[in-house]
């Protein structure tokens, strides 16, 4: 093994990496009370914090990439493509049934306070999991397929 191979973080450390300074990053902010009216944590500080861990989670997501053989590849492009289509469709679905309720209903357990921008956060929550449950659901279907 070359010095260059030993250097080299394993896709699980990456992964590790990432997570820890997601949590990290999210327990000072909450700590420090970020996002809160009376916070003594300015924006900019939040929005450098939060700038600096997507750049910290997009270069996990590249170097982990660089590491996969093609089959994990196609794997995952695979999955990305169907099952986060179909969770898009299945977000749809429940965004339009949602909608259709119209105010009569008692959303409050979705975090919605009947502002506009609830709405949207929730929303947008609500069709990134649907597309990665769908990824995962994919997914380990492909590897269920191929054999491994």
């Amino acid at each position: 093994m070359t010095v260059e191979n030993r250097r080299r973080l394993s896709a699980a450390q990456l992964f590790g990496l990432t997570l820890v300074l997601a949590l990290v990053s999210g327990g000072v902010l909450g700590a420090l009370g970020a996002g809160e009216d009376a916070s003594p944590v300015p924006d900019v500080v939040t929005g450098a914090l939060m700038l600096g861990l997507a750049v910290g989670v997009l270069w996990a997501c590249l170097a982990y990439w660089r590491r996969l053989d093609e089959a994990a590849r196609e794997a995952h492009k695979f999955a990305w493509y169907w099952g986060g289509s179909a969770g898009l469709g299945v977000a749809g679905l429940a965004i339009g049934y949602l909608a259709g309720l119209g105010e009569t209903a008692d959303l409050g357990w979705l975090g919605l306070d009947g502002s506009a921008s609830s709405y949207l956060i929730v929303g947008a929550l609500l069709v990134v999991a649907a597309q990665v449950v769908g990824y995962v659901l994919v997914w380990a279907g492909w590897w269920l397929w191929k054999g491994r």
